[in-house]
């Protein structure tokens, strides 16, 4: 069984997070991103549950998406 720890402050815990992530790779001079969410395959591939219940949720996603992705491209 995998576990990976989960961190503090990652990408997807909240608005502020992933607007934080992705200002610095902006700052990096990387303007296009990929985020893939593995937590419906996660348990597939053997990882354990704990971890995985950690994990964004669908609702933070989808917020994610539709509001603080819009907002990132209107202020490049």
């Amino acid at each position: 069984m995998l576990a990976i720890p989960h961190m503090v402050g990652a990408p997807f815990d909240s608005d502020e997070a992933f607007h934080d992530f992705v200002g610095r790779y902006r700052e990096a001079v990387f303007n296009e991103f990929i985020f893939y969410w593995w937590r419906e395959d996660a348990l597939e591939y053997g990882y354990d549950r704990a971890v995985v219940d950690r994990s964004v949720d669908r609702e933070m996603l989808e917020r994610l998406v539709t509001e603080a992705i819009p907002r990132l491209r209107a202020s490049t």
